[in-house]
Formats: C-alpha cells, structure tokens, sequence
C-alpha cells in the first residue's frame, strides 16, 4: 500500500487510475483466493467429520454398544449359555432319576429348576443377538464350551442336592463375572438381564443348603 502511494504520487493522472485500478484487480484476485480456500476448507472439514460419524457408526452395533465390546459379550454369553444348556439337561436327569425318601419333595423341584434353565437359555440367547452375534445352538459345542460337566447317573438325595448346589455356585460365578464386564461398558440391558438370574440363583442356593442340613 505505501509503494502503491509512492508510484501513485510521482506518477500523472492517467498513471495513477490505472496503478489504482491494478492494485484493485489484485486486491479482488487475492480476497477471491483466500474465500475459495476457505470454502474449500470448510468442505473438507464437512466431509471428515461426516466420515469420522461413518466410522463412530460402523464401530456401534444395532443397540448402540460398541462392536468390540459387544462382540467380546456375546462369547462370554455363549459360554454362560452353553453351561445353563449343560445345567438343563443334569437337572432333568436328577428330576427323572431322584430315589429316596425325598423324592417327591425334590422331584418337584427339580422340574422347577430345569424350566427356570429353560427359559433362561432363550432370553441369554435373545440378549446374543442383540448384541449383533449368532448364539451356539449345537450340543456338541455346548460341551466344548461350558464351564459345567455333564453328569450321569446321579440318584440319590444327597448326591443330586450337591450337584445342583455346585452347578448353580458355578453359574452364579459367571454371572458376577458378566455384570461386572457390562457394568464397565454401560450395558444396562445385559446388566438388568443377568442381576435377575443372580437373584434368583443366591436364593436357590440358600434354599437347598438348608436342605442338605
């Protein structure tokens, strides 16, 4: 601008208007240079953070849970349902194989046992595919992934209560490991789901101790 000045007083009128005139025509070029970059700017930046919202989506699953995570919950979901499978199928053997003076009393119960296991293998099931994952449904894998053995020829009061106390303590540690992992990625649904079960498994527990006293 001081050089503009300069030329512009030294040189005539008709020297001047065209100095003015050039300076404006550059003064135009840079403003309309330095508007463009802007607008080039702000649509790269649209665009980043359009696919960084891509990239935050594809890493969430139906629910909104974090793929990773979701993923890493089903595969403790599948063990703890093939346990509770495992659990179903030596609760129905006690139930149908009980003898002894308790056998009606824990005849019954058993039937309530293996149904409650029933029921809690299709909401666990349900809650894997929430989570975006297929649950196992094959016995054999069942097997290779339950934390529970299967049980044969169990028959007696004493030996069936065991069994049943055992497999149940050992559901139960599963469930406070799986709420203590939901409970760190803020899965309320798994949380609600598995606190229940725990509830109902403490109580059972208490219950066929005192039986056994």
């Amino acid at each position: 601008m001081f050089l503009l000045e300069a030329s512009r007083k030294q040189a005539s009128p008709g020297k001047q208007k065209a100095l003015i005139f050039v300076y404006q025509l550059k003064l135009a070029i840079t403003t309309k240079n330095i508007s463009l970059r802007n607008m080039q700017l702000t649509t790269y930046v649209k665009q980043n953070d359009k696919q960084q919202l891509v990239n935050l989506k594809k890493m969430e699953n139906q629910i909104g849970l974090q793929k990773a995570y979701a993923d890493k919950m089903a595969e403790s979901l599948n063990a703890y349902l093939s346990s509770v499978q495992v659990a179903y199928m030596n609760v129905r053997g006690y139930h149908w194989n009980i003898t002894g003076n308790q056998f009606y009393l824990l005849h019954e119960k058993f039937e309530e046992i293996y149904n409650s296991l029933n029921e809690m293998a299709d909401e666990i099931a349900e809650r894997i595919l929430m989570l975006g994952v297929s649950p196992v449904h094959a016995y054999s894998k069942y097997l290779k992934l339950a934390k529970i053995r299967e049980k044969e020829n169990v028959s007696t009061s004493k030996e069936t209560v065991r069994e049943v106390l055992d497999e149940t303590r050992q559901l139960l540690k599963a469930e406070r490991e799986i709420v203590r992992l939901a409970s760190e990625n803020g899965d309320d649904g798994t949380v609600n789901l598995i606190t229940g079960y725990i509830d109902e498994q403490e109580k059972m527990i208490w219950m066929l101790s005192a039986l056994g006293k």
